[in-house]
């Protein structure tokens, strides 16, 4: 069985959209998605016990209540055991470079704005496939 694809977005229209999106694409991982940092930091310790799989792939959202993305990929990325976890970042509505520079810096393997229409969005997710197919 192949590794879920994990989204973080405390928008549920967002995730929604999202979901959509991914459905419509070619990626046939399993889509996961948790609305906060926190929830998504707790079912990583799960896998770290063992509980369940290692996303193939994690989507943060910047821009969240409580734990920022930028909070929740920092976290990830001092823990060793998370180092393989790919973590793409959105950038909220937000281009700029000082948001790219600081995902780049804490270890964010990609980032993004998210796609404004809704064929864009499902293009990402293809592109996605094939680069969980490396």
């Amino acid at each position: 069985m192949k590794s879920p694809i994990a989204i973080v977005d405390d928008s549920e229209d967002d995730r929604l959209i999202a979901k959509i999106c991914y459905d419509r694409s070619q990626c046939d991982h399993p889509w996961i998605e948790f609305d906060s940092g926190d929830e998504f930091l707790a079912h990583l310790r799960t896998v770290k016990s063992g509980g369940v799989p290692l996303p193939a792939l994690g989507l943060l959202d910047i821009n969240m209540p409580g734990r920022s993305g930028f909070d929740v990929l920092k976290e990830i990325k001092a823990d060793p055991f998370f180092n393989k976890l790919p973590v793409i970042v959105f950038l909220t509505n937000s281009s700029a470079e000082e948001d790219k520079k600081k995902a780049k810096k804490l270890g964010a393997s990609s980032y993004t704005t998210k796609p404004t229409n809704l064929d864009d969005y499902v293009e990402f997710f293809n592109t996605l496939d094939e680069f969980l197919k490396k």
